[in-house]
């Protein structure tokens, strides 16, 4: 959001409102009504007709009825039913996405969907660093109650600023989470690392996407599983970091791609607002 922000405003456009994500966010509809335009920040909630994602289809449709531009941007799409008439209006938006597989899904629906990496990436931070040193770093899951052993190296999208969490995945040689957010500032830090799968395809779509533009295939390289119950005995404190020994081999096996994957990912034009 930091960074729409300031790409917004660089390209001499006014912020009327901006709501923050809630279960419901509340906005004001007499802003609505004299703005130019409504910019729906997707991220991972545009997935199996969830309440929040429906809620954001009834904005496009309210944003439509007083004839404003759509901008659908930064987000994941999987499994959303839509109506005919948010079909239409969709195929008439702007509309971005993350990934390929949710590019191909709205291409079902003849919905022209453009392809960016997460905002997120284009937050870059100063991470020059003198070695690696900080071995095995383990993210966070999907389970909410995190009792980890201490003294294991972490870090947490929750509570970390991002500047700092690059810059502790700067230090750190491997790298295991299940957050997409966290995977991405792996990357940003130039880490190898292991992502477990989320609550849509996002994290794996992520990982299709750098193989099919990279032309690896025929097998995607980067390792990916579901949290399983190593993942949940290690929130419980009942493993230590041996338990993710699996994966850190995986992650050796597939080392000489990453650094394919960080260049790529580099060499990729950021989103911005300019001549939208």
């Amino acid at each position: 959001m930091e960074y729409l922000h300031h790409d917004l405003k660089k390209n001499g456009y006014t912020v009327l409102e901006s709501v923050r994500c809630a279960e419901f966010p509340d906005y004001d509809s007499r802003i609505l009504k004299v703005a130019d335009a409504v910019i729906i920040n997707g991220e991972g909630t545009m997935h199996h007709d969830a309440p929040l994602a429906k809620w954001y289809l009834d904005l496009i449709l309210k944003a439509h009825c007083l004839k404003k531009k759509i901008f659908l941007i930064n987000t994941v799409w999987q499994e959303m039913t839509l109506s005919k008439t948010l079909k239409k209006i969709l195929q008439e938006s702007y509309v971005s996405v993350r990934d390929i597989k949710s590019q191909s899904e709205l291409n079902k629906h003849n919905i022209n969907a453009h392809l960016h990496l997460d905002l997120s990436y284009n937050q870059k931070v100063d991470w020059r660093i003198d070695g690696k040193n900080e071995g095995i770093v383990i993210g966070t899951f999907s389970n909410p109650h995190d009792n980890r052993q201490k003294d294991i190296p972490s870090v947490n999208i929750f509570k970390d600023t991002w500047k700092d969490l690059v810059q502790k995945l700067a230090k750190a040689e491997y790298f295991i989470t299940g957050r997409h957010h966290e995977m991405y500032a792996a990357c940003i830090a130039k880490c190898p690392f292991y992502v477990f799968q989320g609550n849509s395809w996002k994290n794996e779509g992520f990982l299709d996407t750098a193989a099919c533009y990279l032309a690896i295939g025929p097998k995607m390289p980067f390792p990916y599983d579901q949290e399983d119950e190593k993942v949940f005995n290690f929130m419980k404190g009942l493993e230590d970091v041996s338990v993710f020994s699996k994966q850190v081999e995986e992650i050796k096996k597939a080392l000489p791609y990453y650094d394919q994957l960080f260049d790529w990912m580099d060499k990729q034009e950021p989103f911005s607002f300019v001549g939208k």
